[in-house]
């Protein structure tokens, strides 16, 4: 079964099959996943509610974790992309797999009101010079 279906299935047990859920899987309100049978894969970034860029994930070179400083950098072919925030291990690892939709960077001051999930504070995006 897929995780549609699951969905369906649990609101109609709750006598409401007509509410919607939003595109994708919503981790805090700050990271959206796509669903697994989605065929167009790029990553946006929305950075300070400003400025929002999106990335194809097929032009993703490499990605690199750094636990140490907590920070995910990763090599688009036209872009570098450094992520900083809180548990981004799992996050690596959507990115890795294709799965993370659009990431929002959210002010450092509610990380304590995050549990489990990986929130991401700064986004800094830097255009590769030919």
């Amino acid at each position: 079964m897929n995780r549609g279906f699951n969905l369906k299935y649990d609101q109609m047990k709750e006598n409401d099959p007509t509410t919607s859920q939003p595109d994708g899987d919503t981790i805090d309100q700050s990271i959206i996943l796509y669903e697994p049978d989605e065929q167009a894969r790029n990553i946006c970034f929305v950075i300070d509610n400003t400025r929002w860029v999106f990335l194809n994930y097929s032009y993703l070179i490499s990605g690199e974790y750094l636990p140490d400083e907590n920070k995910i950098i990763l090599a688009f072919t036209t872009h570098e992309v450094t992520m900083e925030g809180i548990k981004l291990e799992k996050l690596y690892y959507q990115i890795m797999d294709h799965e993370v939709k659009q990431l929002v960077a959210k002010d450092s001051r509610y990380n304590g009101l995050i549990n489990d999930s990986s929130v991401v504070n700064k986004v800094r995006l830097e255009k590769i010079s030919e």
